[in-house]
């Protein structure tokens, strides 16, 4: 199973995406765009991992999402990755509690590394992945896009909950299963 930790997006900030992706006219035969189901911030990418380890990372989510409360998040600002001279993954940015979300992000990396699982190499980047840029024909119309979009507000929301998610690879596209959703339920 491939399998990725994530906080999930509402459908009001979804549509809203899709209207920005819509607006931009660049062709996904130039960018893979994300599907708006699919819309999500990754907090732990667990990659190909047997179905006997699923228990401990059940366990480890669990245990790592009560610790937390819930976050204040907005979805605010379009960039890309990893840089303007050859943008490869273009992002809307998240403001709000974002210590407290890269300290989940890290909490989860602990708590799966106690069990075998490979600690992050890269410091944790809260954002929205929303196309994966095919052809370096569209860098202008990318970073372009990316000018006018930076200070842009597509709206706020309340991270409530952990979700452990099934990623299978499909020809048209990932499919994300939801395997379990686990609570962000500490209170101050």
């Amino acid at each position: 199973m491939r399998l990725f930790l994530a906080v999930d997006i509402p459908e009001d900030i979804r549509s809203s995406a899709e209207r920005l992706i819509a607006r931009l006219e660049i062709p996904s035969t130039k960018v893979r765009w994300v599907k708006p189901a699919n819309l999500h911030v990754t907090l732990k990418f667990l990659g190909e991992t047997s179905s006997d380890r699923l228990a401990a990372v059940i366990d480890a989510a669990r245990r790592t999402a009560a610790a937390f409360g819930p976050m204040n998040l907005s979805v605010d600002g379009m960039g890309v990755f990893p840089n303007k001279i050859k943008p490869r993954v273009v992002w809307l940015g998240l403001k709000g509690d974002l210590d407290k979300m890269a300290g989940l992000a890290e909490a989860l990396d602990l708590a799966l590394a106690r069990k075998g699982f490979d600690r992050e190499e890269r410091a944790f980047s809260p954002h929205l992945t929303i196309g994966r840029v095919i052809s370096d024909s569209v860098k202008g119309q990318i970073i372009r896009a990316t000018t006018a979009h930076r200070e842009m507000d597509l709206g706020s929301f309340t991270a409530s909950s952990l979700v452990l998610y099934e990623s299978q690879l499909r020809p048209g596209g990932s499919i994300y299963n939801a395997i379990e959703s686990f609570d962000l339920k500490k209170t101050v």
